[in-house]
């Protein structure tokens, strides 16, 4: 049993495989006697959704985080605004990300990015000045949350810096994803697969038993180009095909941005996909690792070890693409991995140099 519907900007859809009934306690198949509570926890999934939404959107105007980004609008606003306790876990969350990853990750770019465009769709090139008055206000680590315990609805503030701005989008999906694989669990729910627009998450294996089978999309067309068999993980995948626009110079721009240029990336990178346990490290890390490119990904995954990847790259000579179509994926899925479409080149990373 499954369910479809819009929110974070992205087609969702939830599917419960294997549920626990309340009257016989046991867990099995979707059948009549726990199909109403199915249809139960798909309404409190999708609920919890559209609440986290509100909580983390950088356009709509009740959210947490769209007061952070205005409070300097109003010269009368206060600087310190009270936020969720949602809020304040993707907070910390991110914060670790930035210095794990030592700013590679890094949700206070979003002036940069909505200079050019990303975020109102009026896309267009901004001047070096500009964008280097823009990134010198893009220290994540600045921001401050403090306990508000007077508020029980919103139990922290956000002390904001000024000039600076938030966005969440590169890990938003996969913390809402995780909060949902647990609500399910709670539930009583064993086999679960959510797909949240390219963030692909599960919860144990299907019902007969067997492994899930998640499809990597191709970052050259609308085909799968590999598959990879998961348990209880998540499979998050971020490319260049997602958004992006072609400037006036003719050249094309994606929505991944190198925080130490304020500019959109530009490598052999075409797409990259995580594979971890928890959805918000994977969302996080696949947009990370495609800004540090093909070996600075690989030298973090041998250093971190818990998580693995499926990077699809360009091949280049010069600064031109070839049209090599190439495929590099860690050794711990090497016997996971089904490839669909051909490559030109085929590499599997080892932990050992």
């Amino acid at each position: 049993m499954s369910e479809s519907f819009f929110a974070m900007d992205t087609f969702m859809t939830v599917k419960i495989s294997s549920v626990e009934s309340e009257s016989v306690g046991k867990i099995g198949k979707i059948d009549k006697i726990n199909k109403k509570r199915a249809e139960k926890i798909l309404a409190e999934v999708k609920n919890e959704i559209f609440r986290l939404e509100k909580m983390l959107s950088v356009t709509k105007k009740e959210s947490d985080v769209y007061k952070i980004n205005s409070v300097f609008e109003n010269p009368n606003d206060k600087k310190m605004v009270p936020v969720h306790g949602e809020v304040k876990e993707i907070f910390d969350f991110s914060l670790a990300m930035y210095e794990e990853t030592n700013g590679f990750f890094n949700p206070a770019l979003y002036p940069v990015v909505r200079e050019w465009g990303f975020t109102t769709g009026d896309y267009k090139i901004p001047s070096d000045e500009k964008i280097s008055a823009l990134i010198s206000s893009t220290d994540f680590s600045q921001f401050e949350i403090l306990p508000s315990p007077s508020d029980s609805e919103f139990p922290f503030s956000v002390n904001v810096p000024e000039k600076m701005m938030v966005d969440f989008g590169a890990v938003a999906k996969g913390f809402a994803g995780d909060k949902v694989i647990s609500q399910m669990k709670n539930a009583g729910v064993s086999s679960a697969l959510i797909d949240f627009g390219g963030n692909v998450q599960s919860l144990g294996r299907k019902s007969d038993g067997s492994l899930w089978n998640v499809g990597i999309r191709s970052p050259w067309g609308d085909e799968v180009a590999c598959a990879v068999k998961v348990e209880s993980a998540a499979v998050i995948t971020s490319g260049g095909y997602e958004r992006f626009f072609v400037g006036d110079d003719g050249k094309t721009y994606i929505h991944i941005f190198d925080f130490r240029s304020g500019k959109p990336i530009e490598n052999e990178i075409a797409s990259v996909s995580v594979i971890a346990k928890n959805g918000a490290y994977a969302d996080s890390l696949c947009t990370a690792l495609f800004v540090m490119g093909v070996e600075g990904a690989i030298e973090f995954w041998r250093e971190r070890r818990d998580f693995d990847f499926v990077i699809m790259t360009n091949g280049k000579t010069d600064d031109e693409n070839s049209g090599e179509r190439n495929l590099i994926y860690s050794e711990g899925i090497a016997d996971s991995v089904e490839i669909v479409i051909p490559f030109e080149k085929v590499r599997v990373v080892h932990l050992k140099k």
